[in-house]
């Protein structure tokens, strides 16, 4: 086959397809109305509609409606699904928005601490104001939580009292008026509670530190405390007894050596007399730390505890570790320039 007898075939099928497509535009243009002027009856329709067969069971949709109604009806002018049963077109009702009602906080109203506490023992340091000790009961009308069997709460100066009486902060105590509060709040005034109105049964001590040949001047009207079950959180000096507390003892237990790190200059202490070592120097104690609240001044040497020569710090720990269950008392001879006296520490008892 030539080239000539392909292009008079491809002509030919051309012509054939043309006169195809011209055929049904034109039988398409003659019926036309027919076609587009169908019309049916009411009750051609009605029967058209009886006569469908609705499937039988539910019908199930893997699209969540609540996605549809968010993304195509979701009026986000107003932030709101309008009523998707309206269809007349009418504007959806104004949102009417509920201005929120602002209520000031209570502040519930200061209590006075003659009303809140009770003042039961005082132990004013002559000779350092900052270092005077008193002992306090919150009255249940205080809101301050407390145990029925809680012994009485130890404050010195500077000190603030238990939530919800933080705004109040001892300020003074002393043996000859009581304990002077001041407070965080503007306008509330010092205010002084004294002792001897508000419990019947009061101690006061007064000692001085500085000069322990003085006489101290005390004054009991109620039994003197049962030492043997009584457990101080801190460290409380009665007559000349130190009552280690709860809390500084765990804090000692748990970093002693640390504690003198920090808070004592020490060396030991050579005897020029003799030729050899005969104690703990405390060249220089911090004041204001541990050591200076259990009695240890700047110049102190430690010479034996119960009755064992010390001559240097690890000895004198290794001492107490290893006689802890031993003895609860410990009696601590120290020189200062040339005089010698005895601090007596109790240990904290263990009382259920």
């Amino acid at each position: 086959m030539n080239i000539n007898s392909i292009k008079a075939a491809c002509w030919l099928l051309s012509a054939v397809v043309t006169a195809g497509v011209g055929y049904y535009v034109w039988d398409f243009q003659n019926r036309q109305d027919e076609i587009l002027g169908q019309k049916y009856t009411a009750e051609e329709v009605r029967d058209i509609l009886d006569s469908a067969v609705v499937p039988e069971g539910p019908v199930s949709s893997l699209v969540d409606r609540r996605a549809i109604e968010r993304a195509y009806y979701f009026d986000r002018a107003n932030r709101q699904l309008p009523n998707l049963l309206d269809w007349t077109g009418a504007p959806p009702p104004k949102v009417v928005e509920r201005t929120p009602v602002e209520t000031e906080p209570v502040e519930q109203p200061k209590k006075r601490m003659a009303d809140a506490i009770v003042v039961t023992m005082i132990a004013e340091e002559l000779g350092d104001a900052q270092r005077s000790r008193a002992w306090i009961r919150y009255k249940p009308e205080s809101g301050v939580q407390t145990k029925p069997d809680e012994f009485p709460a130890m404050v010195r100066v500077g000190d603030s009292l238990r939530t919800p009486l933080e705004y109040a902060t001892i300020k003074a105590i002393t043996a000859d008026d009581g304990i002077t509060f001041g407070f965080s709040e503007e306008g509330m005034e010092d205010e002084l509670v004294p002792y001897g109105i508000y419990d019947p049964g009061f101690a006061i001590y007064k000692v001085d530190g500085d000069n322990p040949e003085r006489s101290p001047e005390r004054r009991e009207d109620i039994p003197r405390l049962d030492t043997a079950i009584w457990r101080p959180e801190r460290t409380t000096q009665i007559d000349d007894t130190w009552h280690v507390g709860t809390e500084d003892a765990e804090d000692f237990g748990q970093d002693f050596g640390g504690i003198i790190a920090r808070e004592v200059r020490h060396r030991r202490h050579y005897n020029p007399k003799t030729g050899k070592y005969d104690g703990i120097e405390l060249q220089e104690v911090k004041p204001g730390g541990k050591m200076a609240a259990h009695g240890a001044e700047s110049g102190d040497v430690i010479k034996s505890i119960n009755g064992h020569p010390v001559t240097s710090t690890s000895e004198a720990i290794d001492f107490v570790k290893n006689h802890k269950d031993e003895y609860d008392t410990w009696k601590v001879v120290i020189e200062n320039k040339g005089k010698e006296r005895t601090m007596i520490y109790k240990s904290p008892p263990n009382v259920d």
